[in-house]
């Protein structure tokens, strides 16, 4: 069995003390429920969307990584492209990959966009984004000869050449991020009330063939998995995120400088320094009278 806790926020009204007004209270309960395993799965339906985004996610950095990196050191004759038409149905059961990486000519949001095939951007479309939001971009993945990529029953991705695979698998386990309201607020441009950040992990392992190990001869056409590693690193992990924005100096500053605005504030609504002590002092001034007196002889 699994156990969670869950907590629900309200409020109470009630007279208290014999008071006419009846004040508000607010409280947070927190609740022990006993889950069957696997029934966490069916008590949060979303899991497996997100899941399946973050596979999609996964499939585009690697894909746009093996493009770049193939495009400067590999020999055409020794690479090859997979399309959407060379993976496995395994790999089509993601909705969001289906949906996004599904042909233009069966969506009917693009056909009513480019009725006809005149009407069309020339060239061969790779990415297409509405002012809807709608959004395609063309499933490609160019690899070593001989090589495949498959979903794994337990959710991985592999991909297997003739020399080492690749696994990689997203995550979530219902668990929340903590993420600094000042940067959702400064940096992403929201409110940090409107923002719901969760914990999401991300797995990257391989496993090399040890018959690939006799000869030196192509190697260089597997250096990719060491520089994708690290991009996934730079990418995905929020702190190593936040220190290539260098954001701790960044934070230090807007603070120093939202401290200096309630100086400045405190100050405006005081008025200037000294200006009120002035005013006391010539106000605790003795008033002049009708006639003076002369110091004593």
């Amino acid at each position: 069995m699994a156990k969670g806790l869950a907590a629900a926020a309200g409020k109470k009204s009630g007279k208290s003390c014999g008071a006419d007004d009846a004040p508000t209270l607010k409280y947070v309960a927190v609740t022990k429920m006993k889950v069957a395993d696997g029934q966490d799965q069916e008590l949060m339906p979303a899991r497996r969307i997100l899941h399946e985004a973050m596979q999609f996610v996964l499939l585009e950095e690697l894909s746009l990584h093996l493009s770049a990196y193939f495009d400067l050191t590999a020999d055409v004759d020794l690479v090859h492209e997979l399309g959407r038409s060379d993976v496995p149905m395994a790999l089509l059961n993601n909705r969001v990959l289906d949906l996004l990486c599904k042909p233009i000519e069966e969506r009917d949001v693009f056909l009513r966009a480019f009725p006809d095939q005149g009407g069309r951007p020339p060239g061969e479309i790779y990415m297409l984004q509405c002012a809807d939001g709608s959004s395609f971009s063309r499933f490609d993945m160019v690899l070593p000869v001989g090589s495949s990529i498959n979903i794994r029953p337990e959710g991985q991705i592999e991909v297997k050449t003739k020399r080492l695979s690749l696994n990689l698998r997203g995550s979530w386990h219902g668990t929340n991020a903590v993420v600094p309201p000042l940067f959702i607020e400064k940096y992403m441009g929201r409110s940090w009330k409107d923002i719901t950040a969760l914990g999401v992990r991300i797995e990257i392992w391989g496993q090399v063939n040890a018959f690939s190990l006799i000869t030196n001869f192509g190697w260089q056409y597997y250096g990719w998995l060491d520089s994708f590693r690290a991009e996934l690193q730079e990418r995905f992990d929020f702190e190593t995120f936040l220190r290539t924005i260098n954001w701790r100096t960044i934070e230090t500053l807007i603070l120093t400088r939202r401290h200096d605005k309630k100086l400045e504030s405190g100050a405006s609504r005081r008025g200037t320094p000294g200006s009120s002590n002035s005013a006391q002092s010539k106000e605790a001034e003795p008033k002049p009278t009708g006639s003076a007196q002369r110091p004593p002889q």
